[in-house]
């Protein structure tokens, strides 16, 4: 070991174009170029061969996941869902899993309450009677939960095909011309149309009795 430290401070010691040569008697010399019967010293030495792939360590522990977020109301009451996206007291969304198989749904508050988005049923027969229908978005969208009165309701199961022959949309009287006719409890027109696709059938969300302002708190 003293050898190698003593060989270390050599050639640190040395100039780049120096090297270190051993004499027969095992002295150890520095020279630009080793004398006729002295041999040359490789402190290096060449590199091995690769070795073999040591065994994969253990898994660590998992990491902490982010706090979720949920909204309750003015008395601390907790509503059901998990708020996932949010600024604080001012407004986001509570993401609902309903239905059978699950699928999840969007309800976007306020501090107030639940602000009204506009909705569009449809009904398979004229003039918006029977079962009203809500289509759900494109595939890649979430489907969202509509205040509709003091309702709120959502495209329900089964999600089918049909048939419809009127829809129901959310305007004002000055946008309800004839022949559609204006349905004044729901502030909506309704209109005759004409098309087949899938929808579910309106379906009320029940999210209990809550009391004004909301706010989003941390899970605990």
């Amino acid at each position: 070991m003293r050898v190698l430290a003593v060989l270390a401070l050599l050639i640190a010691a040395s100039p780049a174009q120096a090297v270190l040569c051993r004499a027969k008697s095992g002295a150890i010399k520095e020279r630009r170029v080793c004398k006729r019967k002295e041999r040359l010293l490789d402190l290096l030495g060449s590199a091995g061969p690769k070795g073999d792939v040591g065994p994969k360590g253990q898994s660590g522990p998992p990491g902490a996941g982010a706090p979720r977020l949920y909204l309750a109301d003015a008395t601390g009451r907790r509503l059901p869902g998990i708020v996932t996206s949010s600024a604080r007291s001012t407004f986001g969304e509570l993401a609902l899993s309903l239905g059978s198989p699950s699928r999840t749904v969007l309800l976007v508050f306020s501090a107030d309450g639940f602000p009204p988005l506009g909705f569009q049923f449809y009904f398979e027969s004229p003039q918006c009677l029977g079962t009203a229908y809500i289509r759900p978005p494109s595939p890649w969208l979430t489907d969202l939960v509509y205040p509709v009165g003091s309702h709120l309701v959502y495209a329900g199961d089964p999600l089918d095909q049909h048939v419809f022959q009127s829809e129901l949309i959310a305007e004002s009287p000055a946008q309800c011309t004839p022949p559609s006719f204006y349905v004044t409890q729901l502030g909506a027109c309704c209109s005759p149309f004409s098309g087949s696709f899938a929808a579910g059938p309106q379906t009320v969300l029940d999210l209990g009795s809550w009391t004004p302002p909301l706010h989003v708190e941390l899970e605990p």
